[in-house]
């Protein structure tokens, strides 16, 4: 931790068990957080997905499964994320996935002056997706392809 460059994440070392748990008593209540290093903001990104899919399954079981992104975002490389992101470019090679991840306008403004949450919702019913089976949604503070900043509202 004194160094410039950290050793690797893949050992485990002690001064790997040093940080997690140092920024493990950062948190509010240090005996029920727990701490995972990783490398990437995809891996990061992934990780979330993964807890909002588990979340959801757990409390409120299988038909709660959509996660929402937003045209033109950009989440990452790794498969997750990819098929997070609002590319249509990038998802080329990615074949017959289901239908976890719907894509909606991105309300920003400028390209898209309709920034209303019937925009949202219109977005989804033309999906056949009902608002309750979200998961979760997943959004940059602003978008990969633009930049297009969120909202104030």
């Amino acid at each position: 931790m004194d160094r410039k460059l950290l050793a690797t994440y893949v050992f485990v070392h002690e001064k790997r068990a040093e940080l997690t748990k140092m920024l493990q008593e950062l948190s509010p209540d240090p005996s029920n957080y727990l701490v995972l290093l990783l490398r990437t903001g995809s891996e990061a990104t992934e990780n979330c997905i993964k807890l909002a899919k588990t979340y959801a399954l757990q409390k409120h079981g299988p038909q709660k499964k959509y996660l929402i992104s937003f045209d033109n975002s950009f989440h990452g490389i790794t498969f997750g994320v990819q098929l997070a992101g609002g590319m249509a470019k990038l998802q080329t090679w990615i074949i017959d996935e289901g239908k976890t991840f719907v894509q909606v306008p991105f309300p920003e403004g400028y390209k898209n002056e309709n920034t209303s949450f019937d925009l949202f919702l219109d977005s989804l019913k033309e999906q056949g997706v009902n608002p309750g089976d979200i998961a979760g949604i997943i959004t940059e503070s602003y978008q990969g392809v633009g930049p297009d900043f969120l909202p104030v509202d």
